[in-house]
């Protein structure tokens, strides 16, 4: 039921565009000690005993690798834009849904406390973004329209726009979880540097359903 899940967010926050499938193999015994930090031994050692077993690795473009909890600071890990990730007794739709999105190249939602709306005087907080899967723990909400606009989910040829906005006005979005093709957010331009790059302010809209 956990890889349903895992799959139906996806199918879900990506407007249907992403899912997941895949198959579960094991337990295998590993010829190690409990070792948190020895991931990639946990990597290499659980490959060889999967295809030791006759288990075509090549098939898979993404391994994670779950274990019972050992006593970890980490309930889970993943390589950012890469193809492994690791569970440590952790196998819930939090955990291995926020580390699928570090194996799709994400970092995490993070989020900036300010003295006053805008100021110099900020600091940056990991893991706070409160509505978001990469965000704040046990949070299961979909990815903010910044992530998923990296992902090609929004603003991406048939995907659900973003309305760029340069000028006052009037504009509408949907909400960011609504199963449907309007505007899931807004790009306000704060600033042009002496480069001509640009930063971003995004506007979303969160309505209490799906994920």
């Amino acid at each position: 039921s956990n890889t349903s899940s895992v799959t139906n967010y996806y199918r879900e926050a990506s407007y249907g565009q992403t899912w997941i499938t895949g198959n579960a193999y094991g337990w295998f015994t590993l010829a190690m000690n409990s070792d948190c930090s020895a991931t990639s031994q946990i990597a290499s050692l659980a490959k060889q005993a999967a295809t030791n077993a006759g288990i075509n690795l090549a098939a898979y473009d993404k391994y994670m690798f779950i274990f019972p909890n050992i006593g970890c600071s980490y309930t889970g890990m993943g390589m950012v834009g890469g193809s492994d990730s690791w569970i440590n007794g952790s196998l819930v739709l939090r955990t291995t849904a926020h580390e699928l999105g570090h194996n799709l190249g994400l970092w995490h939602s993070k989020a900036m406390r300010c003295d006053d709306v805008i100021n110099a005087n900020c600091v940056t907080a990991e893991y706070v973004h409160t509505a978001d899967m990469l965000g704040t723990t046990n949070i299961t909400g979909h990815f903010h329209p910044f992530q998923k606009e990296r992902l090609g989910w929004i603003n991406n040829g048939a995907s659900p726009p973003v309305i760029t906005v340069e000028s006052s006005g009037t504009y509408t979005i949907s909400g960011l979880a609504a199963q449907d093709y309007n505007p899931k957010a807004l790009k306000i331009l704060k600033s042009t540097d002496a480069y001509g790059r640009k930063t971003w302010y995004y506007v979303e809209f969160r309505t209490p359903s799906g994920f």
